[in-house]
This record gives structure tokens, sequence and C-alpha cells, in this order.
């Protein structure tokens, strides 16, 4: 495994937990295709079958992936087919163009009691270029250099160990432990403390991450918010800090057989926003699909930037 540490930034990903979902790969490096044993994702299956706990006592388990491992041509095309439905065909959803159509849906969670209202982010796409690709970790290093106000930490060992955490990465599977600091929308900051298991499979690369609850009080790596205000100078100004605890998702990324070349990217996300971020205004919702075309288009560039 590669080790990495870097700080990246990247004020119009506004969809927090994607940010971080995607900066999960960094963490597994390319791994041999022929090595039979096949890893499992604990916190991809936590958060599959025990949900996403949002506040209080309410949990959301996040959706199982459209593309499973192991399928044949005729099924992949199946998958395909019903998630673009009448949007569009198939092979314009495949083709290999930067301005390629992407599948979003967003979905509201009202609140229930002391739990905020959430939101469900799945996301697909198809981009053309290599697996080994995307689980190398310079790929996506070079993807997040060109962002701001964003910063990422792994936790040192020496960190985990004073928290007793440990971790526990083998061949074709990768635990991390990180802090971020996140700025939403320039009114809102997020620090939050992050659990993250990648694996990587033949055919496809499955990264989780979590917003660590266990951190929710710790002296370095709290999971807080805060609103952000400006003075007549145009400097930041910054509220009290209020708990954090709900955010977390999946990307998976699959290679298909067809077209060659082809890999299927899907994001699935659950978050809370809290009212206090946007005094129960919504101007978050209404900006993600611009921010999300622009961000697959974006992704498709670097890649195709890889082979040439």
């Amino acid at each position: 495994m590669t080790n990495w540490k870097s700080r990246m930034t990247k004020p119009r990903w506004i969809l927090v937990c994607l940010s971080i979902v995607t900066l999960l790969a960094l963490h597994l490096a390319a791994a041999s295709s022929s090595e039979p044993k096949e890893a499992a994702n604990p916190l991809y299956e936590a958060l599959r079958k025990e949900g996403l706990t949002l506040g209080g006592d309410k949990k959301v388990p996040l959706p199982s992936p459209w593309m499973a491992d192991g399928l044949d041509v005729a099924k992949q095309r199946e998958i395909l087919q019903t998630l673009v439905a009448k949007r569009f065909r198939v092979e314009e959803f495949t083709a290999k163009l930067g301005t390629a159509p992407h599948f979003h849906r967003i979905r509201k969670i009202a609140a229930e009691g002391p739990s905020p209202p959430s939101l469900v982010v799945d996301i697909a796409f198809v981009a053309h270029g290599s697996l080994d690709t995307v689980a190398d970790p310079d790929f996506l290093e070079k993807l997040h250099k060109k962002s701001k106000d964003r910063h990422i930490h792994l936790l040192t060992a020496e960190e985990l160990e004073k928290r007793k955490l440990k971790v526990e990465s083998k061949p074709r599977c990768e635990e991390r432990y990180s802090h971020g600091t996140f700025t939403i929308l320039d009114r809102v900051e997020l620090r939050a403390a992050l659990h993250s298991v990648v694996t990587r499979r033949g055919d496809s690369l499955l990264a989780a991450t979590r917003v660590d609850p266990r951190f929710a009080d710790d002296a370095d790596y709290s999971n807080r918010w805060r609103k952000i205000s400006f003075d007549d100078e145009g400097q930041r100004q910054f509220g009290p800090a209020h708990p954090y605890s709900g955010a977390g998702g999946y990307l998976k990324v699959t290679r298909l057989h067809e077209p060659a070349g082809a890999l299927f990217l899907e994001y699935h996300l659950v978050y809370s926003e809290p009212k206090g971020w946007f005094n129960d205004a919504d101007p978050l919702t209404p900006k993600l699909p611009a921010i999300i075309q622009s961000e697959v288009r974006s992704f498709r560039r670097e890649l195709n930037a890889v082979k040439k």
C-alpha cells in the first residue's frame, strides 16, 4: 500500500460527503487483478445493513449499488437501460464524451424529533479509462490539488494509538482515519473526523466512509459545524460551534464489458443538514445538479488527460 498525505481543497464540491468518498480511492494503490482473494468491506456492510445515524435514534440505510460485481454483458446493459430509462439512450450514457449525460437523484428525508432533515443523493455516470488509473494515488491527488477551502489530515499511528484505534489494512483492503475541514457555500464551516475503508476487487473498487461518532467530543478532531459571516471589510467571522454527526456514503467503480474501456461510477450518499446551517432556507439543493455536472465533466477530463 502507498502511504499518502496531502492538503486538498475544493469549494465548488459542495456535496461534502461526495468529496470525501472520492478522496478515499487515494488510500488504495492499484492491485493485481490476478489476486484470487476478494476483500470484504465491513464499513460498507454496516452502512448498508445498520444504516447511518443522523441524530437521536434515527438511522438511514444506504441503498444497494446498481451495478453488482460479476455480471455479464447482457445483465450490465439491462441495468444501464433501467437506470437511464426514458431520459436518454444507453449509447449516449456510455459515450466516450466529456459531455455525456449523467444520472442523479436527490431525495429529502424530513426531520423527526431531534433528528435534523437529511438528504439522500445518488449519482451515476460513465468515464473512459483504466480502473488501475482511478485506483492510483497520483490520479486523484492531482484531481484535488486544484481546490481551495478544504483541508484533509490523515491521523498518524501515534494519534490513533492515543485514541485506542487500530487500522486493519491488508491486501486489497485499506482502512484510514482522517479529519477534514470543509466550507459549504461560504456560509458554514464543517469539521469532521472520518472513518473510511477501501477495497479492491478484480473489476471494481469500493470506498465507504462516514463521520465517526467516536470523535464527537475529541479534543483535537471533534465533529463540529459553525456559521460563517463577514464583517464590513469582508473578513470571515465564525459563530459558536455545534455538534455534527450525520454524513456517510460510498463510491463504487465497476469496469464495464462494453463499450471497451468504460467505467461505471456510482455514488450513494446520506447527510444531515442542520436547520441552523441556512436558517430553514434551502440554498444548497437547487445548486446540486449544476455542481454534480461540473464535477462529472472535470473527472472525465482528468482521466482522459492521463491517457494522453
